[in-house]
Formats: C-alpha cells, structure tokens, sequence
C-alpha cells in the first residue's frame, strides 16, 4: 500500500518546526526523486486506492486532455469515489486553470455552487 498520508503530513510539520529547514529540492526529491519523468522516492510505491472508497463528500477530480496525470487515471480515481465527478478539460494539460481558464472556473463554480446547496449536503 505504500506510505500512509500522514507520513506527508508529518514530514511538512518537522520541516516547518525544524530551525534548520530543509531545501524545498530536498523534500521533493525526498517524495518524487530527482527526475520529474521517472518516480524513484518514497511515492513510487504509493498506493492512494484504499483511501478512495471511504470519502463522504462531493469531489471534483479534473484533468486535462495531455495531462502526464491522464484522464484515465483521473476516472479511475473518480469511480472509487462514490459520487465523484470527473472532468477532462479538452486542449490542456497538467495546469488546467490556465491551460482552459475560461472552462475551469465555469466546472469549479458550478461544482462549487451544488455541493453548497442545501439539495447536496453530506453523504452518509
């Protein structure tokens, strides 16, 4: 299953409480590894699957269409989520709110305005 996400959380804390800080590089490399194209940190064998089934709220899970994430990867996630809506934004890839500005705050604000309504409320 790999690392659990609070290993995450814990390593942000102690190199936001430390006197001697870690370089931002060093945490990176710490999780990706040096290389933006091959994976060889601690998230290679990260497995975030289980965590998917158990969430409770609205999700909005987008992805453009030349994302490296993937629209496929981005579906599958959505479909362990229960409820969950995914969205691939066509003609963009990994940083949708300016690849397909226009389109990314037409999905959020309309996914924004029904999660807050009274009609959407928590899942149970």
């Amino acid at each position: 299953m790999g690392l659990p996400p609070i290993v995450g959380i814990i390593m942000f804390a102690v190199a936001c409480s430390s006197e001697k800080k870690p370089e931002p590089e060093a945490i990176y490399n710490y999780f990706q590894g040096p290389s933006e194209f091959t994976i060889t940190g601690t998230l290679k064998t990260y497995n975030v699957m289980a965590f998917l089934p158990p969430i409770k709220v609205p999700t909005l899970l987008t992805a453009g269409e030349f994302d490296e994430v993937g629209p496929t990867l981005v579906e599958g996630f959505a479909a362990k989520i229960p409820g969950a809506r995914p969205v691939e934004f066509p003609g963009a890839a990994h940083l949708t709110p300016w690849d397909a500005r226009d389109e990314n705050l037409k999905v959020v604000r309309e996914f924004l305005r029904a999660a807050d309504s009274t009609d959407a409320g928590l899942r149970r």
